[in-house]
């Protein structure tokens, strides 16, 4: 199992496009682990996603109120991106937020099995 932790420090406004795309970057890691062709992804409309994720019997819940997601193979729970905790800090200049963000996955030779 692969465990991924970063904590990084946020705006107070603006902090879930930045969430959003460490989210995106482990997603499209662990679909290319798991042989998706993820350039041909993002090169297509949503409906032929759709398809592609269906024929590699993937399928993606997101929780958007979270930002957190799940990710299934073949009804087998093989990745979780966990909602991101917030912490309220204060330094010089000012307030901003330390924010925990976790995910696990399968390891690649898991995958495999």
């Amino acid at each position: 199992m692969k465990n991924f932790k970063e904590v990084i420090h946020a705006d107070l406004a603006g902090h879930d496009s930045l969430i959003e795309e460490r989210r995106l970057m482990w997603l499209a890691d662990l679909l290319l682990y798991m042989g998706v062709d993820v350039d041909a992804l993002m090169d297509n409309e949503l409906d032929r996603i759709r398809t592609l994720l269906i024929e590699n019997k993937i399928e993606i819940v997101f929780y958007q109120t979270m930002l957190a997601c799940k990710v299934f193979y073949d009804g087998i729970l093989v990745g979780e991106w966990l909602g991101p905790q917030y912490n309220l800090k204060e330094d010089d200049s000012g307030l901003f937020y330390e924010i925990t963000l976790e995910a696990w996955s399968l390891d690649e030779e898991d995958l495999d099995e």
